[in-house]
């Protein structure tokens, strides 16, 4: 209960009744609702819907019954409508509750909407945002090779020659290839990839790409290219990273985790 509740914002009967001004509830994990028993489904989206719709003084038991019947067994793209101009949308294995046809909110991650060139080595700050890239070259005999194999959730370690320079950050293109480290012999569509990846739709256009003249070097969070992969004739390593600020200017590196189309973003 705690997990979907953390969610949804605190939801539970033990929770104090006060305004809840925002028109999008947070992104809980499918996986997580459907551990929960029915009773306490239907008390939470009661819940959920009284309290971004307060003027409702009957909430119609079949929208709910509906609604819960689609988030039981309903797979990404189906929405449910709830009263008030709500719905309950899936998306591979998030659900989110909110006004119809409102955007999907964003987690907190480095989000970009235009290119930004990259300085190599230093500090990159997204526009707007408290994330800033970092980079520097380092030797490879510096790093174990355990370090290299395991990388932490926004962090890449690409061959600083194959790399290149005048490197960017962009948002994706139409017609962007990608050649994932370890799949296939040749690039194929992004797209195509972030679709077997399961990337949320709503998060495609803002996520960053490390792009070399050469093409896409990195989709952080899920994968480096094929293009720039440590090899056994790597002597220089480029090491980047996205970390958040502290909010006292030095920035604070995410906690450790694998990369891949498992790991990190997958859990936000």
């Amino acid at each position: 209960m705690p997990s979907v509740a953390a969610g949804f914002q605190p939801i539970a009967s033990r929770m104090k009744p006060k305004p809840w001004p925002i028109p999008v509830i947070r992104w809980t994990r499918l996986s997580r609702w459907r551990g929960l028993p029915l009773s306490l489904q239907r008390s939470v989206l009661r819940e959920v819907i009284h309290r971004l719709r307060r003027s409702l003084r009957n909430i119609n038991w079949v929208h709910t019954e509906n609604a819960l019947a689609v988030l039981a067994s309903g797979h990404t793209g189906m929405a449910a409508t709830l009263p008030g101009g709500l719905e309950a949308r899936i998306e591979y294995d998030r659900l989110q509750i909110a006004r119809a046809g409102a955007p999907p909110e964003l987690p907190d991650a480095p989000w970009v909407d235009q290119p930004l060139h990259i300085a190599v080595p230093g500090e990159t700050a997204l526009p707007g945002s408290a994330w800033i890239l970092t980079t520097r070259v380092v030797p490879r005999a510096s790093l174990a090779e355990e370090t290299i194999r395991s990388p932490r959730t926004w962090q890449a370690f690409l061959d600083h020659e194959a790399a290149g320079t005048g490197l960017q950050l962009r948002p994706r293109r139409s017609g962007d290839r990608f050649w994932p480290q370890g799949l296939g012999d040749r690039p194929g569509s992004l797209n195509a990839f972030m679709t077997s990846a399961k990337i949320p739709r709503a998060w495609r256009d803002r996520l960053p790409l490390l792009m070399s003249p050469r093409g896409i070097l990195w989709l952080p969070g899920w994968r480096i290219s094929e293009l720039a992969r440590i090899r056994e004739s790597t002597r220089l390593v480029l090491v980047a990273e996205f970390v958040r600020g502290s909010g006292h200017g030095s920035p604070v590196a995410n906690g450790s985790s694998r990369q891949g189309e498992d790991a990190c973003p997958a859990s936000l």
